[in-house]
């Protein structure tokens, strides 16, 4: 086969190639409307969203950050909180924790699985199991709330104040999915009676690269075959309380620059769309929403912030969304080309075989028993046996014109930006550096000088997978110092 000169980590030119005149099409009608904030093509992208999340209510915004933002602020302001406490993993994006600090939270770090990089049900159990109880407390307006003393979880020379609301940041990394609904039912258990709405207790997905994934759970019922106890618990955007999500053009369904939406699910714990929507006016200008009862564009009662997802954004994204079954077929595809290429050269880590390996797939496209998911990868990342692996690998792909990324070097608790923002749940995986001084964490502290992220893309071929894969090897093989 012909040689491939160079794979790019991203491209958007074939989708764009496929849908041209569609996109054009739009375009053209769009510019000729003068309709460019707003109006039917965002909505249109919202219905869109929902339709494949099952969400029950949406509201695009400028950008993934804003829309966790928005979500979060939503949250301290609706209850009322003074000093709320989020609980994140410790290994994503710096964009996750800069929206939970701008919100006003305190921000709770905690390490993730082995397996997924992603936060683990248990947490929950350790947040709620070594604090403090809640005892109440009344705001300056005299309204009861709990407060939770969190002290003993976190650096003892940090003098934080108790927290009167909780929320547990799931993110979603590399198509992988935090089960937050197992975090809700670990709440519910601990709990009993009492109400999550009484405690102060709440679930947001950072969904920015896993939009299109869904969750299952099983049945524990012997009498039934095993293949019959899988049910489905929910699909990304609708495992929480809330959640956000990123059109930035790398994301599965992203678009032609910056936006975002906020996505809400459950009517009984936060403000239905029309409550949402008067108070996202006071938020997000949203000018389209004059039809609503008591709608007062020049009255606002909270402070709030500038952030719309363009027409143009909306539209371009609406296209993926009508073709997402598509989309998610191509991106699981793709991940298994590259799991059967490893693994047909016998450098593939495979679950419960002891055997040597170079490579391990951490970007899962299934998993099995007891608790299943169909994820849609927005990014194909790999572990390496050794770091010295992963550099010499990147290092000839960077050679041989193939773009790989690291997402992400170091955990945020080791980043100076956050030190004194952020304190560190104390795991039995933790341990404390005597020479730093403060709580580092096992799997979140060393997995990053292991992993590289490959390309994977709507339309990438057979070929470039092949010269990405084949760069692998041939960087496994070298002998020059990366």
């Amino acid at each position: 086969k012909e040689k491939v000169k160079g794979v790019p980590l991203f491209s958007a030119g074939p989708w764009n190639k496929k849908m041209f005149r569609e996109i054009t099409q739009n375009f053209e009608n769009l510019l000729l409307s003068g309709g460019y904030i707003e109006g039917s093509p965002v909505q249109q992208c919202e219905e869109g969203v929902l339709r494949l999340t099952q969400a029950t209510a949406a509201l695009g915004c400028g950008s993934g950050t804003d829309a966790l933002y928005l979500a979060l602020h939503t949250l301290k302001e609706v209850n009322g909180w003074d000093s709320p406490l989020c609980v994140l993993p410790d290994f994503t994006f710096q964009a996750t924790i800069n929206a939970v600090l701008n919100a006003g939270y305190f921000a709770l770090l905690t390490d993730v699985g082995p397996d997924d990089l992603v936060m683990e049900p248990e947490v929950v159990d350790h947040v709620f199991g070594s604090m403090t109880p809640p005892f109440p407390s009344r705001d300056s307006r005299g309204v009861e709330y709990q407060l939770y003393d969190l002290k003993p979880n976190v650096d003892p020379d940090k003098n934080f104040p108790p927290h009167d609301g909780i929320v547990f940041l799931g993110v979603h990394l590399y198509g992988n999915i935090c089960r937050l609904d197992e975090m809700r039912t670990r709440a519910l258990q601990r709990f009993s009676a009492l109400t999550l709405d009484r405690l102060g207790i709440w679930f947001v997905e950072d969904a920015a690269q896993a939009l299109g994934g869904e969750a299952f759970t099983t049945l524990e019922d012997s009498n039934v075959a095993k293949e019959n106890r899988i049910r489905r618990v929910g699909r990304v955007g609708a495992l929480g309380d809330l959640a956000a999500l990123s059109f930035y053009p790398t994301k599965s369904f992203g678009g032609i620059g910056d936006g975002g939406m906020v996505l809400f699910t459950n009517y009984s714990r936060t403000p239905g769309p029309e409550q949402l929507r008067r108070y996202s006016h006071s938020i997000a200008h949203q000018g389209s929403r004059k039809d609503l009862p008591g709608y007062d564009k020049y009255s606002s009662h909270l402070i709030g912030m500038n952030s719309r997802l363009d027409a143009v954004q909306a539209q371009y994204v609406g296209l993926k969304l009508g073709l997402a079954d598509e989309i998610r077929a191509v991106r699981y595809n793709v991940r298994l080309a590259y799991e059967d290429f490893f693994e047909s050269r016998g450098i593939l880590w495979k679950s419960g075989i002891d055997l040597p390996w170079k490579v391990r797939l951490l970007t899962q496209g299934r998993t099995s028993w007891p608790h299943p998911t169909i994820s849609c990868p927005g990014v194909l990342t790999v572990e390496f046996r050794t770091r010295e692996d992963r550099d010499r690998v990147r290092a000839h792909l960077h050679r041989v014109g193939v773009g790989v990324q690291v997402y992400y070097p170091e955990s945020l608790s080791r980043q100076p930006a956050y030190r004194d923002h952020a304190g560190v749940l104390r795991l039995p995986s933790c341990w404390v550096d005597p020479a730093d001084g403060y709580a580092e964490i096992r799997v979140a502290d060393e997995i990053g000088s292991r992993i590289l992220s490959l390309p994977l893309f709507y339309g990438i071929t057979e070929e470039q997978i092949e010269t990405v894969c084949y760069g692998v090897l041939a960087g496994l093989e070298s002998k020059l110092d990366p």
